[in-house]
């Protein structure tokens, strides 16, 4: 894969929710936003751009992650990504990045958005019911808290098979309609707005909407890569790179420049 072309950083203004129109399209909740920036809202930046060692830096500077693993021959591992490198998870349910809860990763009912790379090379006829990019929730395996976020696909057979999923507090929110799991990379975006809408976008495409008012908060936290406190099999099998966190909705111009310059091998900056 093509390497990061690095340059001079855009000025960063700040995020401001409102219902404005950029480009012609009306936004509803999200921030008003530069085209191609990385926004100010962003709260965490794992590039995932390691080629050893087990922290997995956050580019925000705050809330750097450590990669923790059982020492097995199923360890994750750095290899090459979509932009630079990324993160290899091969299915062990005990392995992923655990970043450490803090204030900017709490939203409660307001607008946050999940934006990042992924190549899922598991299985796709429901062996793991819901493949878990990244959780916020707290409790030990099976609790099933009604705490928290998390976003994975999802193999429930009301929903697209192999679509996106996001639940909040205790609701799985599964409206969309573009399989993610054919083992090629995707650029995927989960947010939702200040009013309280929820919009799943897929390779720079509306792909899904849904309404939450649900509170996303909790102590617990971070992990990338499973869900280890549902009682269904949630591992990651596959790739996960470029992984941002923002504490406000981004704007469709935004996310399809992301999306386009992922493509060039260009990061969110």
């Amino acid at each position: 894969m093509s390497k990061r072309v690095h340059g001079s950083r855009r000025k960063r203004r700040r995020g401001i929710s409102a219902v404005i129109v950029l480009g012609g399209v009306v936004v509803l909740g999200c921030a008003v936003l530069a085209i191609t920036e990385a926004p100010q809202c962003m709260v965490g930046y794992w590039r995932l751009d390691e080629t050893l060692g087990a922290v997995a830096a956050d580019s925000t500077g705050g809330n750097n992650g450590v990669l923790t693993t059982d020492g097995d021959a199923q360890d994750p591992s750095w290899q090459p990504g979509r932009v630079g490198n990324g993160l290899y998870f091969p299915g062990d349910l005990v392995d992923s990045v655990v970043v450490q809860d803090a204030p900017g990763l709490r939203f409660g009912s307001g607008a946050f958005a999940i934006e990042l790379w992924l190549r899922y090379d598991g299985p796709t006829d429901g062996t793991i019911d819901y493949p878990c990019i990244l959780s916020k929730r707290p409790g030990p395996r099976r609790s099933n808290p009604v705490e928290g976020f998390a976003l994975c696909l999802s193999y429930w057979t009301g929903a697209t098979q192999g679509s996106l999923l996001l639940r909040i507090a205790g609701k799985n929110y599964v409206p969309c309609a573009t399989r993610v799991d054919d083992g090629e990379w995707h650029h995927v975006v989960a947010q939702r707005s200040s009013d309280h809408d929820v919009e799943f976008y897929v390779d720079g495409q509306l792909d899904g909407t849904a309404r939450s008012s649900l509170s996303a908060d909790t102590t617990a936290g971070l992990r990338i890569g499973v869900d280890s406190s549902s009682s269904f099999s949630t591992k990651w099998i596959g790739m996960l790179d470029e992984l941002a966190l923002y504490s406000c909705c981004l704007p469709v111009e935004v996310i399809r420049s992301h999306y386009e310059a992922g493509l060039r091998g260009e990061g969110y900056d």
